[in-house]
């Protein structure tokens, strides 16, 4: 959902700058397929019509407008130019593009040679990624999927405010436009983002996905590890310790690896692949000092360990902390949950929040 968010803000974000007034003619407009489908001329029509005072926002949308037009040899080099504007004005912003650099690449190499096969997409993203460091491969990695269901479903929706028109305004038309650039580019790489991740991950780190790490009492802690290949020896460890099973896990330790340490998510007791059942809040301290003192005894490790998060994940820092381990440095918590003031009450009114988190997180292994 976050990454789906994030893509619909990107999206909307591109048309913040002023655009002319100019209506462009659809094709047809009798039903929102008809829509859909004169979406290519509809860019091509608007391409001379755009303007934007803002370089990068002009790119930023020009490069859309020739990839669905067709014209993917111009949108390719336009998105290059606003990847080197971005990394002189504003380098933060440069990893949501990565994955247009990707998608641009197969369907460039479509264009001239045939279907976009997985061996096209496998080739412009190893173009695109192999060149980048540790860090910046890190932030581009979860711009590469997207909510194509839910993309589809609001260009379905837009097209239909359109039915029977026989001018479209230039800024609705962008926004169709915008919607489909980005539901063609996750369509593209949605069936191998998962494989080409790992495979980039295999170059760049030691994982282990599926660790387990055994507590004292006889519980098992499930456990996501990345270490970076390149480390000169041993490192300093990031632990999140959460009860929420979830893929951010693996974004988390790659983020944290990519940054030069060793980075690790552990799941409360129950969780993930731990055999027992599912148990919040009562066995976390004791067990995150278990996963600390576990780390500080591997070869990879310095000694030395921060945990970090907020919520949950802050309540869990606070827990280990009181345990004292002694290969516990800093923690860094953030609206950490404070079971007894808010949790389950607040000011006598019971949060209807706090019934039903239970079973969210307790259903199953990993989250209902």
């Amino acid at each position: 959902m976050m990454r789906f968010l994030g893509a619909i803000f990107l999206s909307l974000s591109l048309w913040a700058g002023a655009v002319e007034a100019q209506d462009l003619t659809p094709a047809s407009t009798r039903d929102a397929d008809a829509v859909i489908d004169s979406l290519p001329d509809l860019a091509r029509q608007a391409i001379p019509l755009y303007r934007e005072e803002n370089r990068a926002r002009y790119l930023n949308t020009l490069f859309r407008l020739q990839s669905v037009a067709g014209d993917h040899r111009a949108a390719n080099d336009t998105l290059q130019a606003l990847v080197e504007l971005r990394s002189v004005s504003d380098p933060g912003n440069v990893a949501p593009l990565r994955a247009f650099q990707v998608a641009q690449r197969a369907w460039l190499d479509h264009a001239a040679n045939g279907p976009v096969t997985e061996g096209r997409v496998r080739s412009a993203f190893r173009a695109v990624f192999e060149p980048l460091s540790d860090l910046d491969a890190s932030r581009a990695m979860h711009w590469l999927k997207g909510d194509a269901d839910g993309l589809r479903a609001n260009l379905h929706e837009a097209a239909m405010k359109q039915l029977g028109v026989a001018r479209m305004p230039l800024p609705d038309a962008l926004g169709l436009i915008r919607t489909q650039y980005l539901l063609t580019t996750f369509e593209t790489l949605g069936p191998h983002t998962d494989a080409l991740v790992a495979e980039d991950d295999a170059r760049r780190y030691i994982v282990d996905a599926r660790g387990l790490v055994r507590t004292p009492d006889g519980a098992d802690i499930a456990t996501v590890l990345v270490r970076p290949r390149a480390a000169p020896g041993p490192l300093p460890t990031l632990l999140r310790y959460t009860i929420y099973v979830n893929e951010q896990a693996m974004a988390d330790a790659r983020s944290a690896a990519a940054c030069g340490y060793v980075g690790m998510v552990a799941y409360t007791r129950g969780k993930g692949w731990s055999p027992q059942a599912p148990v919040p809040y009562e066995h976390d301290g004791d067990d995150a000092r278990a996963v600390i003192d576990w780390i500080a005894r591997q070869p990879w490790s310095d000694g030395r360990v921060g945990m970090y998060g907020g919520s949950y994940d802050g309540f869990t820092q606070w827990a280990a902390a009181k345990r004292l381990p002694k290969a516990l440095k800093t923690i860094v918590p953030w609206v950490a949950n404070n079971p007894g003031n808010g949790l389950p009450m607040e000011n006598n009114v019971f949060l209807f929040v706090n019934h039903a988190w239970p079973f969210y997180v307790t259903n199953d292994k990993a989250l209902d």
